[in-house]
């Protein structure tokens, strides 16, 4: 057996394991939890969003995965995964992961309120808000590696950001609904510099993050080339 075909066959395996995670994830947010105790609807949460987009992803990485495996031919698919997962996913999800880790650290019920933690078991927040990293350094690890562009993936962060920061201001100030329970405590001015904080600070951040984990990836890939050499 080859390297090459050995390694096709280690990340077919590793995105079956991950996406297995992810839809026991799913299956226990929308068929076990009672629906009648969720106050919001999945799309209010940035949370569901980038777990969707995971789970998109995992499912067109494992099919081109097995398809490479059976026939042998590297497909042009693998250059626009990599593209995706460095410029879209990771960043997105490094911002999930902060965001939620550091509010909830400070002070749980920010993000949980008292009396509903069976509906957010510990599994489940550290699958959606912690194992996500889990597929973006499989794929940096496995994937080709063509050029990162911080510029573009902060552009498309701003883009998401905005559009979904929009989305909770209408939901607030048209129906009076938050998807999450501190943001209803922030004044209109607060909310506005949060959320400018977010979009030019914290945002361009992620894609460095995204950068800077793609690139460590890469080094620990190459060193372990030669140390194994």
């Amino acid at each position: 057996m080859t390297a090459s075909k050995l390694s096709m066959i280690v990340r077919a395996n590793l995105l079956s394991v991950i996406l297995l995670m992810y839809l026991n994830a799913l299956y226990f947010t929308f068929f076990v939890l009672p629906q009648e105790r969720r106050k919001k609807p999945w799309y209010y949460f940035l949370t569901m969003w980038n777990f969707a987009f995971h789970t998109v992803y995992t499912i067109i990485a494992l099919v081109q995965a097995y398809v490479e495996l059976s026939t042998g031919k590297t497909s042009q698919l693998k250059i626009w995964l990599e593209k995706i997962i460095g410029h879209i996913i990771t960043p997105l999800s490094a911002f999930v992961v902060a965001v939620f880790w550091t509010i909830y650290l400070y002070d749980q019920q920010l993000m949980i309120r008292k009396g509903e933690e069976d509906m957010n078991p510990p599994w489940l927040n550290y699958t959606i808000h912690g194992y996500i990293m889990f597929l973006p350094g499989i794929e940096f690890f496995f994937l080709p590696r063509p050029q990162f562009s911080i510029k573009r993936a902060t552009i498309i962060m701003s883009i998401f950001g905005m559009l979904y920061l929009a989305f909770l201001e209408y939901k607030l100030n048209v129906h009076d609904e938050v998807a999450y329970p501190f943001y209803k405590l922030l004044s209109a001015q607060t909310r506005v510099l949060v959320n400018l904080f977010f979009l030019t600070v914290v945002s361009p951040l992620c894609c460095l993050l995204s950068y800077n984990f793609r690139r460590t990836v890469h080094v620990l890939k190459e060193d372990g080339k030669e140390k194994f050499l």
